[in-house]
Order: structure tokens, then C-alpha cells, then sequence
């Protein structure tokens, strides 16, 4: 029995264990009943109750006997693990055919422009947690001029600018349904603060600026003006639209969602 921490994703949980796939644990543990094999509960940082309790199978399970004197064929599992980002403008619309250098350990750098939808895919070790995502935005749209300021002295950029995430790979908990409660606090924190509302710690508390960066989001998917009209409550609605924002293959401003 293992229990889900920090980032720990099911590929990394199958690696530390000496198993060769991640199905073979994803298999043994269908009571998680979580809606992609892709996000582990790890728990929230104050309540002490820790995340997924994950069983690992038997490393029997992914043997296969052959009789000598024959030639036996087997199928080893060599799938590739990839990493999947979306890159947003302050709209939400895509940031596409934007340049983009991916730093995971132990692979060579992932250096390319993402696509139409602001998508970047590259490949990672099994056992990736840490990443260094950098983007270049054109100078023209980082251009800055002071309030007031003439053409002359407005500001200048020598060349395209850089931004820099540093990335926590396999730290995203469930958002609702597959959490212990049915509304995971933590996992409302990390999407709000990864579309740039600012929630502050990811502590599992709804506290002010949780309850500020939800009102916010509410506010840009108008959840206020259509709650009467569902028949469903605000707090499932948030879920469902902030779901659909963030963790949609496509880009989807909250308006729309």
C-alpha cells in the first residue's frame, strides 16, 4: 500500500515500484474511481488525512511464463510518458505559434512552437516531478509606454520577452468528483491560480482570497445570472465551468464554458 503525495502521479507510483506499466497499478485500484488515471488525490496540506491510499499489485503480475525448447514471444510495455501544456492569453484565447523551451530532468531539452490551441506535448521520464517551462512573448505585444508618454520616450524592448513557470508535475488534485469530499478545496485552488486567479496558498481552506478568486471567476462565467435558471447549485456550477476552463483539450474562456 502506497499513499499519494507531493507530486506523485500513478506512472511514477508504478516506476518506484519496479513495475514496467502504470496499467498494472491503474487496474489494481478501480475503488479510486477517478475519472482519469492522470490525477492522484494528494490530500490537503492542513487536514493531516494524506491522499490516495494506492494498492500495488504483485510485480508477478506482469510476468509471463514460456516452456524451454520453444521460441516464445512476449510484449513488453514501452509506452512513453507526455507532458501536455496549454498556454492562455489574459482572454483566454491561445497563445499560439508561440516559442517554447521545456526543462524536464533527464531528457533533452523540448525546444518548438506551440500549436494553433497554445498546446505544448513533450516527453518525460517516468519518474518526472520537476519541470522549467520558458516562453517567449514578441516585443511588440510587451511593449510598454507610460501613461502620458510620447513616442520618444516610450518604453523599448531589445528583443522578445521572457516568462518562466516552474512546473510541479502530477501535483494537480481532482477538482470535484473524485475527491474524498465533493467539493476538493485544493484542486479549486490550483486550477483558479493556473488561469491567474490568485488564490494564495494551496491549503485546502477556503479562505478570503480563495472565496475572492471564486467570486471573480463566477463573476467572468456570469454563474450568478444562471444558477435560478439550472436549478443546480453555484458551488456545482463553479465546478463544472472551472473544469471545462481548465482541463479541456481546447481553449474555452469562462463566458462560453
Amino acid at each position: 500500500m502506497a499513499v499519494a503525495k507531493n507530486n506523485d502521479h500513478i506512472s511514477k507510483v508504478a516506476a518506484d515500484n519496479g513495475l514496467q506499466s502504470w496499467k498494472t497499478v491503474w487496474d489494481e485500484n478501480s475503488d479510486l474511481h477517478r475519472a482519469t488515471p492522470n490525477q492522484l488525490f494528494k490530500g490537503n496540506r492542513l487536514d493531516g488525512t494524506g491522499g490516495d491510499r494506492i494498492k500495488i499489485p504483485p510485480k508477478g503480475k506482469e510476468k509471463d511464463s514460456g516452456s524451454t525448447g520453444a521460441f516464445n514471444k512476449f510484449k513488453v510495455p514501452t509506452a512513453e510518458l507526455f507532458i501536455r501544456i496549454r498556454i492562455l492569453k489574459d482572454d483566454y484565447t491561445a497563445a499560439a505559434d508561440v516559442p517554447y523551451e521545456l526543462l524536464v530532468p533527464e531528457m533533452p531539452p523540448a525546444k518548438g512552437k506551440t500549436d494553433a490551441s497554445g498546446h505544448i506535448k513533450a516527453p518525460i521520464a517516468k519518474t518526472t516531478t520537476t519541470g522549467t517551462l520558458t516562453i517567449r512573448v514578441k516585443k511588440d505585444a510587451a511593449q510598454t509606454t507610460s501613461p502620458g508618454a510620447g513616442a520618444s520616450d516610450a518604453g523599448t524592448l531589445d528583443s522578445d520577452v521572457p516568462i518562466v513557470w516552474n512546473l510541479r508535475i502530477g501535483a494537480l488534485n481532482p477538482i470535484s468528483e473524485d475527491a474524498p469530499d465533493q467539493y476538493c478545496v485544493s484542486g479549486v485552488q490550483q486550477r483558479l491560480n493556473n488561469i491567474n486567479l490568485n488564490t494564495g496558498p494551496i491549503d485546502g481552506i477556503n479562505g478570503a482570497n480563495t472565496t475572492a478568486a471564486i467570486t471573480t471567476f463566477q463573476d467572468l462565467a456570469a454563474i450568478s445570472d444562471k444558477v435560478p435558471k439550472a436549478g443546480v447549485s453555484d458551488k456545482a456550477m463553479t465546478q463544472a465551468k472551472l473544469q471545462k476552463v481548465h482541463d479541456g483539450p481546447t481553449p474555452v474562456k469562462p463566458a462560453d464554458a
